[in-house]
């Protein structure tokens, strides 16, 4: 009688694989024929944590089967200390780097960082660029950090009297990027290079991990910015290629890519934005009778899987790619779309530094025009 072979199910590597909604922590394991790491998670065994963290966990570093970074600057609700006045470096592993991980619920996973015992094996590094004067590629303090008391209280103007009535900055102590900030000294533009000054950087190892398994990423964020997506296709190529920056087709672009190495230029995985969560112009003809748009509203959830099964991929990075043309001058521009011309002090032309909090030092409104980072959580499936 012939034998009979296991039902083995292969997860296609070209296209990335986007799902929405709700999503489980109880993924089940997944078992392959063969296998070069140990996975001791059915042992009633467990691993102590050293000095410099512990897991709260049963769980050995190796049988952690899903992490939580909580882009918050906190100690006991957040993966990262605080960062340095001058910013983090444009350079792999130069990155603020995640000292904490927690369990999918947001309880405590380790402490410690990267070098604890209990961190989990097969994330080696999580890190985030933080603009300032050390970092290259994002330069203005105030582009790319964790929002404070006094930043979640900025005001912006997006009704439709001019007025400086709504809330625009991010929660305290959210890692933001706001950019009426970073267009005052335009950041690098992004490529999924090791250059990048705004990103998420993640460095996974698969040889920790079942030979048959994927990562399954969950990232929460919300994303604001000037105008609605293009309605015409044709916006968005340039001699036959797709290219989201082009004039007329997104304001505001961020990509996923996955990596063999932090040095690798790869091209994009994923787009993550466009789409945004919010718009500064509305959907239809501005009134002075209805609100300039839904910035400040939404948040999303987007998830897809690494396929890191029999590949070299090894890396996740989440790049901002650029913003309007990154230039300054486009933060003093009109935007007819936004309202008429301003006629005096309470009827301001309708520019987004006016909009967004641009006349002060610190304008902090990455609810007006940015993006505000929650959570990515790492499952193994």
């Amino acid at each position: 009688m012939p034998v009979r072979q296991p039902l083995v199910v292969v997860l296609a590597l070209a296209p990335a694989l986007v799902f929405s909604g709700c999503v489980r922590t109880d993924i089940p394991t997944v078992v392959p024929r063969s296998s070069t790491a140990t996975d001791s998670s059915s042992s009633s065994g467990s691993t102590s944590g050293s000095s410099s963290g512990s897991s709260t966990g049963s769980a050995s570093a190796s049988s952690v089967r899903a992490a939580r970074i909580l882009f918050r600057q906190n100690s006991a609700t957040g993966s990262f200390d605080a960062p340095s006045a001058s910013g983090s470096t444009a350079t792999p592993g130069g990155g603020l780097q995640a000292q904490r991980l927690f369990n999918p619920d947001g309880t405590l996973l380790v402490s410690g960082g990267s070098t604890s015992t209990a961190w989990p094996t097969w994330i080696t590094r999580a890190e985030v660029g933080i603009s300032g004067s050390s970092n290259s590629g994002a330069t203005d303090s105030a582009c790319v950090r964790f929002s404070n008391a006094a930043e979640s209280t900025a005001t912006c103007a997006l009704g439709a009297d001019s007025a400086q009535t709504t809330l625009c900055g991010a929660p305290s102590g959210l890692l933001r990027v706001s950019e009426t900030d970073c267009l005052r000294a335009p950041p690098t533009v992004g490529n999924g290079g090791p250059n990048d000054g705004i990103y998420i950087r993640v460095s996974l190892d698969p040889t920790k991990i079942l030979s048959g398994e994927n990562v399954l990423a969950v990232l929460e964020y919300a994303a604001y910015s000037f105008l609605p997506g293009s309605s015409s296709p044709q916006n968005c190529f340039v001699a036959g290629a797709f290219t989201p920056t082009a004039p007329g087709c997104a304001d505001m672009v961020w990509n996923v890519y996955l990596k063999r190495n932090s040095f690798e230029i790869p091209q994009p995985f994923l787009m993550l934005v466009p789409p945004a969560q919010g718009t500064l112009a509305p959907d239809s003809a501005y009134t002075a009778a209805v609100q300039t748009g839904l910035a400040g509203r939404g948040i999303a959830t987007k998830s897809f899987i690494l396929p890191l099964a029999q590949t070299q991929y090894r890396e996740l990075q989440i790049s901002r790619v650029s913003a309007l043309a990154n230039s300054t001058t486009d933060l003093d521009t009109q935007r007819s779309e936004l309202g008429p011309a301003g006629t005096g002090a309470t009827d301001l032309a309708r520019t987004l530094n006016n909009i967004c909090n641009g006349s002060a030092a610190t304008a902090a409104s990455p609810l007006c025009f940015g993006m505000v980072l929650y959570s990515l959580t790492l499952y193994r499936i």
